[in-house]
């Protein structure tokens, strides 16, 4: 990694992925197809599947807490549905 490297990777970490991927369409990090260029279009693209992985992440959380509050939710409709049946048995029982 040459020098001009370093100091792309630091004017691209001072952005937010956004301002980097204008700033690069735009020429700032050397023609098209240069070596600059593609060498900030590849930290751009790195940058932006590690901005992938956290956004799956939090949805994977996400989802699994979501499954555990619906497990919960069964079990207690299947309580609820269970204790409603013993209380129309316990009556009809003492009806009889």
């Amino acid at each position: 990694m040459d020098a001009i490297d370093k100091d792309s990777i630091a004017r691209l970490e001072a952005m937010t992925i956004n301002q980097a991927r204008k700033e690069i369409a735009s020429g700032n990090f050397g023609v098209i197809k240069s070596p600059h260029h593609r060498f900030a279009s590849d930290w751009l693209s790195a940058k932006e599947a590690e901005a992938r992985d956290e956004r799956d992440a939090i949805t994977l959380s996400i989802s699994r807490k979501a499954l555990r509050n619906s497990n919960w939710a069964n079990i207690i409709a299947i309580s609820a549905t269970i204790i409603a049946i013993m209380a129309i048995i316990i009556a009809w029982l003492t009806k009889n």
